[in-house]
């Protein structure tokens, strides 16, 4: 009976200190497999990067290259992927990304090395399927803490738990951190929202009751926060807020000065975690200390501020309007005549702007929303929380009900980006109000339509009649008849032209075959909806076309060219053409 009571009371303290968060996270989870689609694959991109070092270490064991030139021993090279998250450094290759992603990733890494058969799989070393899955479990694992670190962050502001409840599903629902806890689950987002969180909430700690431990502690979470990303030093500007007043800013900056020893620990802990970048870039090129990211740097002169908050290109504001809720919210502490507070959230919300969008590439390449402010969600949401915290209960639930279309559309768009719907680098006001809150298959990749780079030169046009389609009908039109074996190894690209109206509603499908006339094997087949073929904006008359590339040598002689249209609407293609493309060698 006692172990039983015993037990009956662990269980309670547990779910009292991390139920909620796990509710979150389980509620996360159902969403993703069951709407967002799972992931198959979260080491991509930039997050091969930060995660390289983990197979390069403990599996293909290439990690020291200081000694082996490539000129000379090119086969210590081999497996080394060389995208762009590799640069050539005095004949070596040099991971420009830091080593902290991979340190918090490690754990995850090495319990499925261990534990299955992944790298004997087939695959490149380290990146078979098992190991992305482990980075998925890491990323979740890593968003759970900093929940949980939330919560403990906005209980030294005296924020209520329903208040807290909710500042926690904003985060979750209402952000980015969707998409960079699953899809891009490799970068190195999610793993600085949670050290920058504990950072935050052990500098309130600090600044409420100064002391050495505490200090300490700051010092290593500091020293880890620069190793996952070493633009996160910007995280020091966030200080003054978080201590609250001039008077507390004042009191723990004294007590730091009141003797040496503690800063010169404090140096020293973070100079120890630093040391692990550095030995890194010296196992690697033989160079203690080196600028990784050869070529790229800031344009201090050449901010893109106003588009890092507001454009529908990467606006922070766009793809996480809680956060403009928020921001707004700070007016708040003008109310209460705090200025202090107000002039603190702001200089830190400035200058993070103004640094990060005079990087040379201020969009940070194909991403979801604006990346680099994920790290900092936890801080921005702050002054919202405690605004709605003043309220009464009934009062919170009426503004949580109100702002809950904002989780709407931020699940939406989360599952756009992953379907081609939302364009990753380019979108912009005609595009992002086109696609709004579209789920439909028929909007997959209509953004993303490219006019092939290659010169070409028409090689056969064939004019037709105007194609009527009925509703639910299928039409086929085989175009052999016009002229038999045309197809060559020359012909590699197909083009589509019609006039329409391209409605927004309509559901034709236009699908494409190249199959052998002989023997009835497919060559080519592509099924494109009707509304992809625009070329100006939906709802209006125009002329559209679709421009198809075919692989070399795909196409044998003997084939034919066969249109088939399916739709449950009627719609007429107004005098349709069908061309035919050489590419000039250059």
């Amino acid at each position: 009976m006692q172990i039983g009571s015993h037990l009956k009371n662990f269980l309670l303290k547990l779910f009292k200190a991390i139920g909620l968060e796990l509710i979150i996270i389980l509620s996360f989870l159902v969403l993703s497999n069951n709407y967002l689609g799972r992931i198959d694959v979260t080491i991509k991109a930039d997050g091969v990067g930060y995660y390289d070092y983990l197979p390069s270490v403990f599996i293909r064991g290439d990690f020291n290259r200081k000694d082996f030139a490539v000129s000379k021993y090119p086969e210590k090279y081999k497996l080394l992927n060389t995208r762009a998250y590799f640069i050539e450094y005095e004949d070596r290759f040099l991971d420009k990304y830091p080593i902290g992603t991979a340190i918090l990733q490690s754990p995850f890494f090495l319990f499925t090395k261990w534990t299955t058969d992944a790298v004997s799989q087939e695959g490149n070393p380290g990146y078979q399927k098992p190991f992305h899955k482990a980075i998925f479990h890491a990323a979740i694992f890593y968003l759970f803490l900093s929940l949980y670190f939330f919560k403990r962050l906005l209980k030294l502001y005296g924020i209520k738990p329903l208040s807290i409840f909710f500042g926690q599903i904003f985060l979750v629902f209402a952000t980015s951190v969707m998409h960079y806890s699953t899809a891009d689950a490799g970068f190195s987002h999610i793993y600085s929202l949670f050290a920058i969180t504990i950072f935050l909430w052990k500098l309130k700690s600090y600044f409420n009751s100064p002391s050495l431990r505490q200090f300490l502690v700051l010092c290593l979470l500091l020293g880890l926060i620069i190793l996952l990303r070493q633009s996160n030093l910007i995280v020091l500007l966030v200080i003054p807020f978080i201590a609250g007043s001039w008077e507390r800013l004042k009191t723990g900056v004294q007590f730091l000065f009141s003797s040496f020893k503690p800063l010169g620990v404090g140096i020293l802990i973070i100079g120890a975690i630093l040391f692990l970048q550095m030995l890194s870039w010296y196992f690697q090129t033989g160079h203690w200390v080196i600028y990784s990211y050869q070529g790229e740097r800031f344009y201090f002169d050449e901010p893109h501020f106003f588009e890092m908050l507001f454009s529908y290109r990467k606006g922070l504001f766009v793809y996480a309007p809680i956060l403009f809720v928020s921001a707004v919210s700070s007016l708040y502490y003008l109310f209460r005549k705090d200025y202090f507070s107000f002039l603190t959230f702001h200089l830190f919300l400035f200058s993070f702007t103004y640094v990060m969008s005079s990087w040379w590439t201020w969009i940070f390449g194909g991403s979801y929303g604006n990346r680099v402010y994920v790290e900092y969600y936890t801080f921005l949401l702050i002054p919202f929380l405690l605004v709605i915290n003043r309220l009464k209960i009934l009062f919170q639930v009426f503004v949580f009900t109100a702002l809950f279309p904002l989780i709407y559309v931020a699940v939406i768009q989360t599952y756009q980006y992953k379907k081609f719907i939302l364009h990753w680098m380019d979108m912009d006001e005609k595009s992002y109000w086109e696609v709004f809150l579209h789920t439909d298959k028929r909007f997959e990749g209509l953004l993303w339509k490219e006019t092939p780079k290659d010169n070409l030169k028409v090689f056969k046009t064939y004019k037709l009649e105007d194609i009527r389609i009925e509703e639910n009908r299928a039409n086929i039109l085989s175009i052999c008849q016009l002229d038999k074996n045309v197809f060559t190894d020359s012909v590699q690209f197909i083009e589509i032209r019609f006039s329409n109206s391209f409605r927004e509603d309509d559901q034709t499908w236009i699908d494409v075959t190249i199959r052998d006339t002989n023997q009835n094997t497919v060559f080519y087949h592509n099924e494109i909806p009707l509304i992809r073929f625009r070329e100006q904006k939906l709802n209006h008359f125009h002329r559209g076309k679709c421009i198809m590339g075919i692989q070399k040598g795909l196409i044998q002689a003997d084939s034919e060219l066969e249109l088939s249209f399916r739709s449950t609407n009627k719609t007429v293609l107004e005098k349709p053409e069908v061309i035919l493309y050489l590419p000039i060698p250059n």
